[in-house]
């Protein structure tokens, strides 16, 4: 196992990437922005690059500038590489109704989930 982390922004724990060193995978600081959230870049031959991030927004984080940070990466993404991207972690978005994966309407963290979709 090979492991890319960063010590957390705040002081809350940090996030981690795990995978087996049988894979291709590279750090890519040009994604880092000012969140909780690591990056690297998995390559497989004859398949498009794919893009993993451990993402953590604390629960007492409220500012949409947060978020923002890592919608800064993905449009770094999305704007310069033919690739595809899996974003995992916590994004402790509450107001979601996991059983009918919806938000309802007027919710406080709706916002959230617009930036994420």
């Amino acid at each position: 196992m090979h492991f890319e982390g960063i010590d957390p922004v705040m002081p809350m724990g940090g996030v981690f990437l795990a995978h087996k060193k049988d894979f291709v995978c590279s750090a890519t600081p040009d994604l880092q922005t000012n969140c909780e959230g690591v990056w690297c870049k998995l390559e497989i031959m004859g398949c498009k690059t794919l893009y993993l991030c451990s993402f953590y927004r604390p629960p007492d984080i409220t500012d949409p500038a947060y978020l923002e940070q890592l919608n800064t990466s993905l449009q770094r993404i999305m704007s310069n590489r033919n690739a595809n991207i899996l974003v995992g972690g916590d994004f402790n978005c509450g107001d979601i109704d996991w059983e009918r994966m919806h938000v309802p309407t007027g919710a406080q963290k709706c916002q959230y989930t617009k930036t994420i979709s």
